[in-house]
């Protein structure tokens, strides 16, 4: 098959792109359907057409919605952020094709000419198609998270992977490193995007059969489960590194000075706290671990960077508050205020930073806060960052439901009149 390429259209004037932060790299969301009709991706689908020989509605019904539905979720994201051309996408289709390439005439040998004519066999056919392609597709979010933004790169919403595709969600996300996910909830989830993704009628098929849907269940994490209860072995590393499949491309993102600088920014400052994560305080580094979430002296950071990057301290301050990593007011970041903590017998604790003088010394920097989840992802060494036990955050307009609607909820797809900037109050 033909080698596949996207051409990229970067306005970054020059450099390596490997020196662009990862976050300033924009890209476009395109449904899953035109991924489909391009090059390799397009010529893959047509030989899965001939390599079944299903009947043409079943096909277009059960494999290729899901192909288009899938296509859809992980549109060109690279799997590991460490190989930006191997998408996931390329990686499935090449896993399927090749699976389904060995097996079906091992079966066939196994079990008749016309096995996957009968019910049995169809349905089984499925079950490997949609596991292989489904494979692990959490895989997508462990080492990246992943907002919605507009074509300037400014922050409108989390997405909810959860719950749709960036299709139905918005026109333009970006990445940014992070531990994001854990392994075993990476498992777990892809069971819940594998359900997502299914069609309607092909996932009520292979529920008809409850002892395959049990199965099925376990190959979307283990390769073997479909293969090893009619004592077949399949290597399928081995069948994918010998493959002549490719589908590398080359990645589609622009670049805008809009946010250029503010997440340049936010790389540095996550590289900063990490290499000095044991020591920092609030007082002495201008960074420091309160009520779980981190703060940091939006004035002394960004000056420092600034300096240390020869760029305008202004332009800096600007963007920070369209990235969504702090809370906002309008175009505004929210600064922290401080408080003594109350100790467990709810009398205001008696320690150096209870003290007014410091507190007084505290409340005269500014401090911005990025929330716990998003740092603890994002910064690495970030727990050990030591707490500073005898100072609170003044929570009166802080709430759950707020935090959660400010990050997660997108006028995009349902027409809410919600101002979607992280944290707006």
């Amino acid at each position: 098959m033909t080698r596949d390429t996207f051409m990229g259209r970067s306005i970054y004037p020059s450099g390596s792109r490997s020196k662009v932060p990862l976050g300033a790299k924009i890209y476009p969301v395109r449904p899953g359907k035109l991924r489909l009709q391009s090059g390799a991706y397009k010529e893959v689908v047509e030989s899965f057409r001939s390599l079944l020989s299903v009947p043409s509605d079943l096909f277009d019904q059960f494999y290729h919605q899901l192909l288009v539905r899938y296509a859809d979720f992980v549109q060109l994201i690279p799997e590991q952020e460490s190989l930006p051309s191997h998408s996931m996408l390329g990686n499935a289709l090449k896993r399927t094709y090749t699976v389904l390439k060995t097996i079906i005439p091992m079966l066939q040998a196994r079990e008749g000419k016309r096995f996957f004519q009968t019910s049995k066999g169809a349905r089984l056919l499925y079950a490997i198609f949609s596991a292989m392609l489904l494979f692990r597709v959490a895989k997508l979010f462990a080492d990246k998270h992943i907002v919605l933004c507009n074509d300037k790169g400014q922050f409108l919403a989390n997405w909810r992977y959860f719950d749709q595709p960036m299709t139905k969600s918005g026109r333009y996300f970006k990445m940014r490193s992070g531990d994001c996910m854990p392994a075993p909830v990476i498992a777990d989830m892809t069971i819940v995007l594998a359900k997502q993704m299914m069609p309607e009628l092909g996932f009520a098929w292979l529920a008809e059969d409850k002892v395959l849907l049990g199965q099925w269940f376990k190959a979307l994490n283990i390769y073997d489960e479909l293969f090893g209860v009619h004592d077949i072995s399949l290597d399928v590393d081995a069948l994918m590194h010998a493959s002549h499949l490719h589908f590398e491309h080359e990645v589609d993102f622009t670049i805008s000075d809009a946010t250029l600088l503010g997440e340049a920014f936010w790389e540095w400052l996550c590289e900063h706290v990490s290499k000095q994560s044991d020591s920092l305080s609030l007082e002495s580094d201008g960074i420091g671990l309160v009520d779980g979430e981190l703060l940091f002296d939006v004035d002394r950071l960004v000056e420092a960077y600034a300096k240390e990057r020869q760029v305008q301290a202004q332009q800096v301050y600007d963007q920070l508050a369209h990235l969504g990593i702090s809370q906002v007011t309008g175009d505004d970041l929210v600064f922290r205020q401080l408080v003594a903590a109350q100790s467990h017998s709810g009398v205001v604790s008696s320690g150096l930073y209870a003290q007014k003088p410091h507190l007084d010394a505290l409340d005269a920097k500014r401090f911005v806060g990025i929330d716990s989840v998003l740092a603890s992802a994002c910064i690495k060494n970030y727990n050990g960052l030591s707490a500073h036990d005898h100072l609170a955050l003044d929570r009166e307009q802080d709430g759950i439901f707020s935090r959660l609607v400010s990050m997660f909820v997108s006028r995009l797809s349902g027409g809410l009149d919600i101002d979607l900037t992280s944290g707006r109050k």
